[in-house]
């Protein structure tokens, strides 16, 4: 069996997940042709992630339109047709996380995707003494609690293979792995 682990670092420039990558591991593993595995808290910080990006491209939008509503006031001014400018109206857009998270784990677990708790057996004493210990993932400044728990779920489902499996860690962050 051959299973992938998908650390966030991958989820970053694509939060969807509908670059090219991500649909031939989504279709492999619809196929049942390799175990695809996605911690849970991978999937909530792409909901982080998803919610900034999404932040970030209504704020442009307003601005735009901001332009917009500008431009169609000086064209009045000056006595020129405003008609040929597109609409000034003012988005209504919102944004929810926990609606985007539930979407993308509904979606996921349609594929075959295995979406992995943080392991029981993982304590907050064991992250906490691998953050005192400065034990990778962990910084002096104790940054690395999630990328921990990544770890601690790559490590359950490594106990959990068979002897030939074949097992890939997808991260873009090689310093902590």
């Amino acid at each position: 069996m051959i299973t992938v682990i998908v650390d966030t670092t991958a989820t970053f420039v694509d939060v969807m997940m509908k670059n090219t990558r991500w649909m031939q591991l989504l279709t492999l593993c619809a196929r049942s042709e390799l175990q695809l595995v996605v911690p849970d808290i991978v999937v909530r910080e792409t909901a982080r992630h998803w919610e900034r990006q999404a932040l970030e491209a209504i704020q442009i939008a307003h601005q735009r339109i901001e332009k917009i509503s500008k431009s169609k006031e000086r064209f009045d001014e000056l006595g020129l047709d405003a008609d040929q400018l597109p609409d000034a109206t003012p988005l209504t857009t919102t944004v929810d996380r926990e609606k985007f998270h539930d979407a993308t784990r509904k979606r996921l677990l349609g594929l075959g995707v295995d979406l992995r708790p943080v392991p029981d057996d993982v304590s907050i004493e064991t992250v906490l003494a691998r953050d005192l210990d400065s034990k990778k993932p962990f910084e002096r400044s104790g940054k690395g609690f999630r990328d921990a728990l990544i770890w601690e779920t790559t490590r359950e489902i490594v106990l959990e293979s068979a002897d030939g499996d074949f097992i890939f860690f997808v991260t873009d962050n090689s310093a902590d792995y």
